[in-house]
């Protein structure tokens, strides 16, 4: 039997709250450079899962549009498109489809879209949208990347693989988008986005620990303590089988407990003494350490983090201030490079696609005030020209509505002297001439 000091040396090298993994339990690893294990922390780690489905939910929020530069429609000349933006494939609705293509944009920092189209015709009158895991694709790169000028001189195949099929796509019908984080090792040799929550990897796991670290407190009420043998016969201790541990160990887990269903005690004939052993569970600090890392996954893609369950401290202001934020600093911004790729992809020439968020209630809330601030403006502006300290054209300028002055005079003490002094210039220009 061991000795006091042996129990207690033993005790001071065990890891009550460890991810590394010792001889009592095995160790936890999550391989964030891999597809799989992106895949793992997704699962696992709810928060993550959580951030990522809102920002994608928000995303699918917009109304997608063919317009011009002036914002006219131009879906009747695309129809087919305009077909595609609301049915993209037979399985999924455009706003699934874009659920689809952010979430796999976040978890792996890029996504492949293909578009079939029939023999004979153009990409505008594709079958159908298809949304693509980067892990199916291969890019068969032609190695050179600086001096091309063309996508074709860049990328030479893309290859999907599925189910042990390997089958080439046609360039002109898959479009790779990537994320706004950026793969800092982009080469002609590595043409693929990089995953934001690679940085998060500590984050993740210390979040994954804690929760499993709470459930073992609410099941087991975490290590207590140990059962000791105190038998003894005439020549001294005696030890117990290894049978007689399991049975007592397997009594404990199963059917010894504070649930209503279990025995509140544990009936052996093994000689026991019980060694308590306890520490101080809000020294762990599981909550407040699991909130940190929660919040830092926020700020990686850019979700608020008032915006979660936690409502300690945070006021309808905070809410809709956090809202507002929300989509004009991560989502809207997104949706203009998705806008960019798919016009492109498309070849709308000067015409785009357009995702409208004008909608939503809180960016109403954002206009109006626009609206009153360019009132008061207008009101200050209209004093101004009346009391003749700028002319027409700086008034117009001042309110954004002439881009280029195109000639046009600028007041300079007394516009109709301006005017004036602008005929006088026009005539030396003229008997100049002649």
């Amino acid at each position: 039997m061991p000795s006091h000091s042996e129990v207690l040396d033993k005790l001071n090298h065990i890891d009550f709250f460890s991810f590394s993994g010792n001889d009592l339990s095995p160790a936890f690893t999550i391989n964030l450079d891999s597809y799989s294990g992106i895949d793992e922390a997704y699962y696992k780690c709810t928060p993550l899962s959580t951030v990522i489905g809102r920002n994608a939910m928000a995303m699918a929020n917009a109304k997608w549009w063919i317009t011009d530069k002036k914002d006219n429609d131009k879906s009747d000349k695309y129809k087919n498109i305009s077909k595609l933006l609301k049915n993209p494939n037979p399985l999924q609705s455009w706003s699934e489809l874009v659920i689809q293509m952010h979430t796999y944009l976040q978890c792996y920092g890029h996504v492949f879209l293909f578009a079939p189209v029939p023999n004979g015709y153009s990409i505008q009158e594709a079958s159908a949208i298809w949304v693509i895991k980067p892990s199916y694709i291969d890019i068969e790169e032609s190695k050179k990347l600086y001096f091309q000028s063309e996508i074709d001189d860049i990328i030479l195949k893309y290859y999907l693989n599925i189910g042990g099929a390997r089958t080439e796509l046609p360039n002109n019908q898959v479009l790779h988008i990537k994320d706004s984080y950026q793969n800092l090792n982009f080469s002609p040799t590595d043409l693929k986005g990089k995953s934001r929550i690679i940085g998060l990897e500590d984050a993740i796991k210390n979040i994954i620990q804690a929760n499993e670290a709470i459930y073992s407190l609410n099941k087991d009420r975490g290590a207590q303590g140990i059962l000791a043998n105190t038998g003894t016969d005439a020549i001294g201790p005696v030890a117990i089988t290894e049978e007689e541990k399991k049975s007592i160990q397997d009594q404990y887990l199963s059917k010894y407990g504070l649930r209503r269903n279990q025995s509140k005690v544990i009936i052996t004939e093994a000689a026991l003494k019980w060694q308590q052993m306890s520490f101080n569970v809000k020294d762990l600090m599981l909550f407040e350490g699991k909130k940190e890392n929660v919040q830092e996954i926020c700020d990686v893609f850019m979700y608020p983090f008032e915006l979660l369950g936690n409502t300690q401290g945070v006021t309808y202001a905070n809410k809709k201030e956090a809202k507002s934020w929300h989509y004009n600093d991560n989502i809207i911004p997104m949706s203009i490079l998705y806008s960019q790729k798919l016009s492109g992809f498309f070849e709308l020439d000067k015409d785009h696609i357009y995702a409208d968020f004008s909608h939503i209630e809180v960016l109403k809330e954002s206009e109006t005030e626009k609206a009153d601030a360019l009132g008061k403006k207008i009101s200050a502006l209209t004093k101004a020209y009346h009391d003749k300290v700028i002319s027409l054209e700086e008034y117009r300028l001042a309110i954004d509505y002439d881009e280029n002055i195109n000639g046009k005079t600028m007041y300079n003490g007394n516009e109709g002297q301006n005017t004036a002094q602008s005929g006088q210039d026009s005539n030396n220009q003229s008997q100049g001439t002649a």
